[in-house]
C-alpha cells in the first residue's frame, strides 16, 4: 500500500490538510487531518503497512489493540475510497 505521489500533506492557517498536486486526479479539494490523522499519514507515507499503523497508535496513544485496528482500517478506507493509494 503505497501513496501516490501526488498528494502532500501541508499545514495552512493551522489545519493539516491533504491536497493533491496533480492536475489529473479525481480527488477535488482537500481532505483535513486531526494529530492522530497526521500521524498514521506519517508512516504511510513512510512505507508502514496497516498492522504497523495499528502496532504504532498503540504505543502513541495508549490504546488497546481493538481500538488502534479499528481507527487504522477506517483512516485507509477513506483513503482508498478517495484514491489516494497507488
Amino acid at each position: 500500500m503505497k501513496i501516490k505521489n501526488s498528494f502532500v500533506l501541508r499545514r495552512v492557517a493551522g489545519v493539516n490538510v491533504i491536497i493533491s498536486s496533480s492536475a489529473s486526479s479525481s480527488f477535488e479539494g482537500m481532505l483535513t487531518l486531526n494529530d492522530t490523522g497526521v500521524f498514521m499519514w506519517s508512516l504511510l507515507t513512510d512505507g508502514a503497512d496497516k498492522d504497523a499503523v495499528a502496532e504504532a497508535l498503540t504505543h502513541e496513544y495508549d490504546i488497546d489493540a481493538e481500538t488502534a485496528k479499528k481507527d487504522t482500517d477506517a483512516f485507509i478506507s477513506k483513503l482508498k475510497e478517495l484514491d489516494i493509494f497507488e
